[in-house]
């Protein structure tokens, strides 16, 4: 009579999970938010989110800056063609397509003072920087051989044949540049990137 019992029960269990399997989702970020979503549309109801943050979202948040509420992540949506962030945000006015022009000609760099620096002097030196990414001489006499230690080399050497650049300019605008290249690689400093190994700069 036990062993009938432990049977049945056995036979529940097993016909509740092929039901409803127990589904754990690592990541309460956009995507598994999305994947959450469509499982519970789709009558999958036992699902189990794994978080390591204290909230969700990702890379998508508000953060305090100041006096100032921002928000972080999800500066750029990759690709319009069965894309469902770009097909949610377009019809919204959220987002703007990317061109070459949009990117030399509407870029604008501002000091600490809050002083716009010139295009004229904004465009031609991210334009060098982009260069210098593609091509490189002398790689082999650098001390510790990585980006940083080239770019500087190469952008104070720019400085140098530009005079309209100041002294007092030239600091900022090397972290500026500095901040630009490690948006593309993903590290802390460009010192910590290889000279060797940085791919192009994509403007």
């Amino acid at each position: 009579m036990k062993f009938l019992i432990l049977l049945c029960f056995i036979n529940c269990v097993l016909s509740s999970e092929k039901i409803s399997p127990r589904i754990i989702i690592v990541g309460s970020g956009a995507s598994g938010i999305a994947a959450a979503s469509r499982l519970l549309q789709n009558g999958f109801n036992n699902i189990t989110i794994l978080e390591a943050e204290n909230r969700m979202g990702g890379r998508v948040y508000s953060a305090k800056m100041g006096e100032y509420l921002i928000d972080l992540g999800a500066q750029w949506v990759h690709g319009e063609k069965d894309n469902v962030a770009f097909e949610l945000a377009w019809p919204l006015g959220l987002l703007q397509r990317f061109s070459e022009y949009e990117l030399k000609y509407g870029l604008k760099i501002f000091g600490s003072s809050g002083k716009v620096i010139p295009e004229s002097v904004a465009t031609p030196l991210v334009d060098y920087l982009v260069n210098i990414s593609g091509v490189y001489d002398d790689i082999d006499n650098l001390k510790t051989g990585s980006f940083g230690e080239y770019a500087e080399i190469k952008l104070n050497e720019y400085f140098e044949n530009h005079p309209e650049i100041t002294v007092y300019e030239r600091k900022p605008l090397l972290h500026f540049l500095n901040m630009l290249e490690i948006t593309n690689d993903a590290a802390a400093n460009w010192h910590d990137i290889s000279a060797k190994d940085v791919p192009i700069l994509p403007f």
